[in-house]
């Protein structure tokens, strides 16, 4: 048992679950689908797909939950939000147009902007923004090479 909490926390698939790779203090959403894809820019996206958002000027490429995740917690009042642990803070959400938000109740509706230059580690986290180390990692997007660059 102590080696599939460890392939586990690990972010490495156990069966037909996987769980992915988070910052300290984070837990996962146990048999959540995350699948793992690696794209040719070096992004590895868990549990994302690529996607657009219609803007002002045109598509804005950007990110959305692959699949519903499956939460063995949902406490009252939690939302989805997107963290950057590595600027411990909370990334806006695309809603429609140029509209953006700090979280969302449906999983749908989770978009948001790539990673950009510099940026190593984005999350998809279920529960409160304003505690986002107690909320749950449902989805990710992580750098492979780790310049930070493209």
């Amino acid at each position: 048992m102590k080696m599939a909490a460890a392939l586990l926390t690990a972010g490495l698939a156990l069966g037909a679950v996987a769980v992915p790779a988070t910052s300290a203090g984070a837990a996962t959403a146990m048999g959540t689908p995350t699948e793992s894809i690696v794209r040719s820019s070096g992004i590895k996206l868990m549990n994302l797909v690529e996607t657009t958002v219609e803007g002002k000027v045109g598509p804005i490429p950007a990110l959305a939950l692959a699949s519903k995740p499956r939460l063995l917690r949902q406490p009252a009042g939690s939302a989805f939000f997107v963290y950057d642990p590595g600027l411990a803070r909370v990334v806006p959400i695309w809603l429609s147009g140029d509209t953006a938000a700090t979280s969302v109740a449906d999983w749908k509706d989770v978009k948001f902007s790539a990673l950009k230059p510099g940026q190593q580690l984005l999350e998809v986290r279920y529960g409160s923004p304003e505690n986002p180390r107690r909320a749950t990692v449902v989805a990710s997007a992580s750098r492979t090479d780790h310049r930070g660059g493209f």
